[in-house]
């Protein structure tokens, strides 16, 4: 039932993203940036802001089991166990990856300049990007994955993954959490 539960939600965030560009300038749309939001999701698994996230919870735990705390350990075992599952329909499926492109936002103006792109949508968006119809796209995904300063054999790892089709929802509820 709790998978089905989180499969559900899964579904719906990609539905409730479905559509939305990552950014847009306010500039007429001359050029689509692309990305495939699969290398995204497997280069911040080796970035400082996942870090950001994974220490904390790592010290909480070590506390926790310092003061056997069980309640405690479960509820943090339970949040990694969340996280890694989005991770997964991230990295492995076609699930929005906004959490993350978060982390840039800041850069995104700069990085969209520099390639005369005025609007970014994953790959896997075929929707959006069919509403561009003939427009030029140009893929932004190593730019971004770089923006994300991801350690070199994450960067490495994340490229690769394009060699692969993405699993579909029901392979991605069979991996185990």
């Amino acid at each position: 039932m709790k998978n089905l539960i989180i499969a559900l939600l899964a579904f719906s965030m990609t539905i409730a993203l479905a559509g939305e560009p990552a950014a847009e300038s306010k500039e007429p749309v001359r050029r689509v940036g692309t990305y495939d939001s699969r290398c995204l999701a497997v280069a911040y698994a080796g970035t400082p802001y996942f870090r950001q996230w994974l220490d904390p919870l790592r010290k909480q735990m070590a506390e926790a089991r310092a003061a056997g705390d069980k309640e405690k350990m479960a509820e943090l075992d339970r949040q990694g166990r969340e996280k890694q599952h989005e991770m997964h329909l991230q990295a492995f499926g076609t699930a929005p990856v906004m959490n993350i492109l978060a982390h840039i936002k800041d850069q995104l103006p700069d990085l969209m300049k520099a390639a005369d792109v005025q609007v970014l949508v994953s790959i896997w968006d075929t929707e959006q990007l069919a509403g561009y119809g003939d427009l030029e796209q140009v893929d932004m995904t190593e730019t971004l994955v770089d923006a994300l300063k991801p350690d070199p054999r994450q960067r490495e790892t994340a490229l690769e993954i394009r060699k692969h089709e993405p699993l579909s929802m029901e392979e991605l509820e069979k991996m185990k959490h």
